[in-house]
């Protein structure tokens, strides 16, 4: 059976990550990027659409672990799938909207209003057929607004989770159904190209809304070339290990008098679809200041091998606490959260 993907733009590659169907009619339907889709019982389907599109049919044989189902679907099972890997695709034919499949307002609030919980109307009593709203970016309708947050530590994602207590949002990490990604490259200069690449990276993979968060470690009244930034462990090109860490930290500190305020910078990026990514950095989500002196009392960990110390590296590094700047943050982006990011039903 033939796989399909609908696209306002014509295509020759689809990327990992991408969404595709075995229902070619509702990849047509989606070719036309409608930001509401509802199916009746016959399987007629109503959209908000107006884009022309193109109509694809994937050239490759496809293998069990060449895809998954969507995590964030809200459809039937196994009507959206995701690509793990890039596809060939053929161009099948170019698409244009129908009258006769528009959904509009009217329709649109009488499906509303038979989703209400205390509606006295049936669905049986329309002259058309039930229908349920499969996909809906509409903040009246929509539950809380679910972000995947880009990490597959959970202590990290309990700590973000207690610094957004209360707030109508729901957050997942990269466990579960999502567990499949490769890792994203940090390979940036500053906090925030790394927080770009990963929600990027993740973004791709997942097409669900992603945030990435990224640390640099700078100290107060240093030169440039001493500030370690997003390079903790690294010196003149060297990796150091855990001692040679100590040591380094401890000359630096000597070298300005024996002492060193010091401060994670954090970057934010949320990626919420291929037009929407919102970048943060600011004080209001740094760590809390602490100090750094020329006679140090940690201890390195004995025979610890690189990757162990690599891990150290990177907790430490993200390992943000309860800052409750993102608590801000993220209630200055839920208008868009509620707007572009899906939600449980």
């Amino acid at each position: 059976m033939d796989w399909y993907h609908g696209s306002p733009l014509p295509l020759t590659v689809l990327r990992a990550g991408s969404t595709i169907t075995q229902d070619r009619e509702l990849a047509r339907i989606f070719s036309h990027k409608p930001d509401t889709v509802c199916i009746g019982d016959d399987g007629h389907i109503l959209h908000t659409g107006r884009l022309p599109g193109f109509l694809h049919r994937i050239v490759e044989p496809i293998l069990p672990n060449d895809l998954l189902p969507h995590p964030a679907s809200t459809m039937s099972d196994g009507l959206e799938w995701l690509t793990l890997r890039n596809f060939t695709l053929a161009l099948m034919e170019k698409t244009i909207p129908f009258p006769a499949e528009r959904l509009t307002d009217a329709v649109l609030a009488e499906f509303r209003a038979r989703m209400e919980p205390n509606s006295t109307s049936a669905f049986s009593t329309s002259t058309s057929s039930s229908s349920s709203i499969l996909k809906m970016q509409d903040s009246e309708k929509c539950n809380n607004p679910v972000l995947t947050y880009a990490t597959k530590n959970p202590a990290k994602l309990v700590s973000m989770r207690e610094t957004l207590r209360g707030l109508p949002l729901d957050l997942l990490d990269l466990s579960g159904p999502r567990a499949h990604v490769w890792e994203t490259p940090e390979d940036g200069e500053t906090p925030m190209e790394n927080a770009m690449e990963k929600a990027m990276g993740y973004w791709r993979q997942l097409c669900i809304p992603v945030f990435s968060i990224d640390s640099g470690l700078y100290f107060t009244g240093v030169q440039k070339k001493d500030q370690p930034g997003v390079h903790i462990r690294r010196m003149h090109g060297h990796r150091m290990d855990d001692a040679e860490m100590v040591l380094h930290y401890a000359g630096l500190a000597r070298k300005y008098g024996g002492y060193l305020e010091a401060r994670y910078r954090n970057a934010f990026c949320l990626v919420l679809d291929d037009m929407h990514c919102i970048r943060y950095e600011g004080p209001d989500i740094d760590s809390e200041a602490f100090h750094l002196v020329d006679r140090p009392h940690a201890v390195a960990i004995p025979n610890a091998t690189a990757e162990q110390s690599e891990m150290k590296d990177t907790e430490d590094r993200t390992n943000l606490g309860v800052i409750n700047g993102f608590r801000g943050l993220f209630t200055r982006i839920m208008p868009l959260l509620r707007q572009y990011a899906p939600s449980h039903r």
